[in-house]
């Protein structure tokens, strides 16, 4: 969509603060207000005039009265080296505060990168003057420097890395953001100033990207390096590829700067990977395109999410703590002041808006232009660039979609957390990705279930594992996003109240029924933590549901634990999705030992002595000695000890003689791959085990 001519935006923003101000200097009244050198309101500042002074207020806004036209008036301001204008009858006086010490920020400086920040003094502080830096934010400065008014260090190399030639997604800690500042002290006087330096823009990991920053390649780690180069681009760019020094010290990472719109292609000609990227500035689409019928359903459940109200709430409500340029990255489109990609920033500076929680008017005061690109919406997930092409569109599941806002420990460590979790690891068996597995498996294959689409293979180069957008969804009437609450199944048909955990259960079950049919085939218990929980599921032994409450799985795996009684240096909870093992006695002795441990020793030791039991009677059946149980699709079976088939086992395996060494085995399984060492119900747990041990027929 092309764009049109902006309005003139100054005088938007000057009708907005004389609109604020109410009155003009009348009858010996002087009214201005107080800007620094950036444009941005200077609060505080003392303003004086013929004997007369006020202070200026949160906008920087001042009233004096008793003031002769063409009087002086004298602004002195902390931190700026103050200002003067003369009062005229009836004008608006707008006096600019230069800031007395400044320092620029840099930004996509690269990975271990050198950079060198020098401060300037505007106007002098009395006396010798003392240097002072100091870095408040980011991964630790390598080789720092501190020389008087200058700063040199080097940025960190580059961490972030993928298993398989693809582009990376860097979220704010992966992207090396460092804040740094400088304080000159000169006599009784101080002046501060601080400066941003970052390493990279942050990425979501998609291939369309904004215009004017670096993407980020990866040949994958522990693979050869790739021969990567620019294969298309836009008429007019510059764009080439460039070694990028990584952490782990090897080759792979490769970056490329996307300066023009259109469409960019990084060929790696000795692995034959090509990406084909779109790069777009942030407002050529935008949010009131006038074309609600493209998706209606999704932009109406978007509309009652708290990302459709992520800056209008700030600027309307109450606001509980400050806000200002470095929360607005993740309240606005497209805010990156390292690039020129027509993002919230770039606009903000050409409207000379400086929006803060008290901008006045509220976000209906906002600049239209400006206004477009507020709140988070489409884009914001989706890309500046047009969307790619078809096969690829399935990568908007990627955790580094999320990421750009939600990881940024300690205050939002979503991500982090889920890094830290077993969901996280990168699916490289081929049987993952395929039917029906891929549906459980993969972010692709899960996306399609819940939306009540067929789970197809997922292609291994685009896999990802279960990632946010399994559990969440940003166009959703639910509070938390998630995909689904209430109501559950388990595969026998019973329904019941899962809260939260219902977007868990469809997984987290075993996908089969004990019966003739299931002896029959052999069927594997594949993931049977809900038919443990509520006692279900097993041959020899019935329970009940243990340790039920309203929203199940979540309230002990998503549970942080400040004090936790075991393990207290690992962490638990939240999106690490670890519970806390329980601390309590089992309640019975289920290994024969005649004592009672706690919950997970004795179900661990009852198991061990199930499994050799199993273990025994399977090797006492003619052709399996030696053998060991193993997954093959979706049933139990016999193998040898590096996994290959052994058919005259399996066959004496499957003969109907062999049903109850069957039944035995599939109850072992259920406890075993149940996972939680008997947390999830310890009396059925134990039932079950006692039930395989003082079996007659094994």
């Amino acid at each position: 969509m092309p764009r049109g001519p902006r309005r003139p935006p100054p005088a938007v923003l000057v009708a907005v603060l004389v609109a604020c101000s109410c009155v003009r200097q009348t009858g010996g009244r002087v009214c201005g207000d107080v800007r620094d050198d950036e444009g941005g309101p200077a609060a505080g500042a003392l303003v004086t005039a013929d004997g007369a002074r006020t202070s200026s207020d949160r906008f920087g806004r001042f009233c004096l009265d008793g003031v002769s036209s063409g009087s002086d008036v004298r602004v002195e301001a902390d931190g700026t080296c103050g200002g003067s204008g003369r009062a005229e009858a009836g004008r608006w006086l707008r006096i600019v505060v230069p800031r007395q010490l400044v320092v620029d920020s840099r930004y996509q400086v690269g990975f271990g990168a050198e950079v060198e920040l020098r401060a300037s003094l505007r106007c002098p502080l009395p006396g010798p003057v003392t240097w002072r830096w100091d870095q408040l934010e980011g991964p630790p400065a390598t080789d720092p420097v501190a020389a008087g008014p200058a700063f040199r260090f080097r940025t960190a190399r580059l961490a972030a890395r993928t298993t398989r030639p693809d582009v990376l997604a860097l979220g704010p800690p992966q992207a090396g953001r460092y804040l740094v500042r400088v304080t000159a002290l000169g006599g009784a006087r101080v002046a501060r100033a601080e400066a941003e330096v970052t390493a990279a823009s942050v990425a979501s990991g998609l291939l369309s990207v904004p215009v004017d920053t670096f993407a980020y390649v990866d040949s994958g780690a522990g693979r050869p390096p790739g021969s990567w180069r620019v294969a298309k681009r836009p008429e007019g760019s510059r764009a080439e590829v460039e070694a990028v020094p990584t952490m782990d010290g090897s080759e792979g990472v490769v970056r490329a700067r996307f300066d023009r719109v259109g469409l960019y292609e990084l060929a790696d000609d000795r692995g034959g990977t090509r990406l084909l990227f779109e790069a777009g500035p942030w407002d050529t689409v935008p949010q009131d395109c006038d074309r609600p019928e493209c998706h209606p359903r999704e932009e109406l459940l978007w509309k009652t999410t708290r990302h459709a109200r992520a800056l209008d709430d700030r600027l309307e409500g109450p606001a509980p703590e400050p806000f200002g340029p470095r929360c607005l990255p993740c309240h606005v489109v497209g805010w990156d002041p390292g690039a020129a990609a027509e993002g919230f920033d770039d606009v903000a500076a050409e409207t000379r808006t400086f929006v803060t929680d008290d901008w006045p008017g509220g976000a209906t005061a906002l600049p239209r232009d400006l206004k477009r690109l507020a709140n988070v919406w489409c884009i914001a997930c989706h890309g500046s660039g047009r969307l790619p092409e078809h096969g690829k569109r399935p990568m908007v599941v990627r955790a580094g979609v999320c990421a750009q806002c939600h990881d940024a420990p300690p205050r939002y460590p979503r991500v982090d957390e889920w890094r830290d979790s077993k969901m996280s690891r990168p699916v490289t068996d081929p049987a993952l990705l395929a039917q029906p597995c891929a549906g459980c498996h993969t972010a692709q294959g899960a996306v399609n279930r819940l939306r009540g689409r067929l789970a197809r293979p997922v292609d291994a180069d685009l896999a990802e594992p279960v990632t946010c957008a399994v559990c969440h969804v940003a166009h959703t009437q639910d509070e938390k996003l998630l995909r689904q609450r209430g109501t559950a199944a388990v595969v026998s048909g019973v329904l019941f109240e899962a809260g939260k955990a219902a977007v868990c259960l469809g997984c987290h079950q075993a996908d089969e029924r004990t019966g003739d049919e299931g002896t029959q085939a052999r069927l594997l218990p594949e993931a049977p933590q809900t038919e443990v929980l509520f006692g279900t599921g097993a041959y020899g032994a019935a329970g009940r549901p243990s340790r039920v409450s309203p929203d199940l799985c979540v309230d002990c795996h998503m549970a942080r634990c400040a004090d936790c009684h075991a393990d207290a240096e690992r962490h638990r909870g939240g999106h690490t999705f670890r519970a806390m093992p329980p601390d309590d006695a089992a309640p019975a002795d289920c290994d024969g030992d005649g004592r009672t441990a706690r919950i997970a020793e004795e179900v661990e030791a009852c198991l061990a002595l199930a499994q050799a039991r199993v273990a025994r009677a399977l090797a006492a059946l003619p052709g399996c000695a030696g053998a060991v149980l193993r997954r093959s699709g979706g049933s139990l079976v016999p193998r040898d000890a590096a996994g290959a088939p052994l058919p005259d086992c399996e066959a004496e395996w499957r003969k109907p003689g062999r049903d109850e060494l069957y039944r035995a085995a599939h109850d072992v399984s259920l406890i075993e791959r149940d996972g939680s060492k008997g947390a999830h119900n310890p009396a059925f747990a134990i039932r079950v085990l006692r039930a395989v041990l003082d079996s007659p027929g094994l």
